[in-house]
């Protein structure tokens, strides 16, 4: 069982640390995974835009694995 709740307090936390000490690697996989958790609450929106944040930053990175997992996300929230 999963609390979503409990993540997405974990999750914002480490994006404002990733953020704050300029870790962009870190604030991408930050917000990819709030957007996962906005999505789980049904709250698709919030899940775009998460996911729409971490997607500029892992193009920033030229990181081709996140901005794959990214695409993925926004795939499953913009289908419901």
């Amino acid at each position: 069982f999963i609390n979503v709740d409990s993540a997405l307090k974990y999750l914002e936390s480490a994006n404002v640390t990733a953020r704050r000490i300029g870790y962009q690697s870190g604030q991408a996989e930050a917000l990819f995974n709030l957007g996962v958790a906005a999505a789980m609450t049904r709250d698709n929106q919030k899940a775009i835009d998460y996911l729409q944040e971490s997607l500029q930053l892992f193009q920033t990175l030229d990181d081709s694995i996140g901005i794959a997992r990214v695409n993925n996300g926004l795939g499953n929230a913009l289908k419901h």
